[in-house]
């Protein structure tokens, strides 16, 4: 099984650095499963550094870097398939929750469908993606306790 670690369960690793998610990760690594994190979550964690400093910038980079090393698989990269995920995810997510505006799930929408095209489980502390499971999006487990 494939475990893609959504963008709050990464900042909950990079600001706290908990036991009980690294336990859990290094638990599901030691039987086989694998970790990966979507490009969408790398750009959203390097994007907290948007308004630093040069040095703050990259000392940010260097900690999503680090973390990126941990993982089975560093950054996935967005492709076609990705795209045609996103869109379907998109079209029935508003269909079945219209009064959603796309800014607040844009990006949890596009690591959903990011996480279909392996197909990975979504690590997330989100409730936004109990909406999106609802929606055809995959299924998500919280580490986070």
């Amino acid at each position: 099984m494939i475990y893609m670690l959504d963008t709050n369960t990464c900042i909950y690793l990079l600001r706290k650095n908990p036991l009980s998610v690294l336990e859990i990760s290094r638990d599901k690594m030691s039987r086989g499963h694998e970790t990966c994190m979507s490009v969408i979550t790398y750009r959203e964690l390097l994007s907290g550094g948007d308004n630093k400093e040069a040095a703050e910038r990259e000392e940010l980079r260097s900690l999503v870097d680090a973390l990126c090393r941990r993982l089975s698989y560093h950054m996935l990269e967005w492709n076609s398939e990705c795209d045609q995920k996103f869109s379907a995810l998109k079209k029935t997510f508003f269909r079945k929750f219209p009064n959603t505006g796309l800014d607040r799930v844009k990006n949890d929408l596009m690591i959903a469908a990011h996480a279909l095209t392996l197909p990975a489980t979504v690590v997330t502390n989100d409730r936004d993606f109990r909406r999106i499971r609802e929606a055809g999006g995959p299924p998500w487990e919280t580490w986070v306790r």
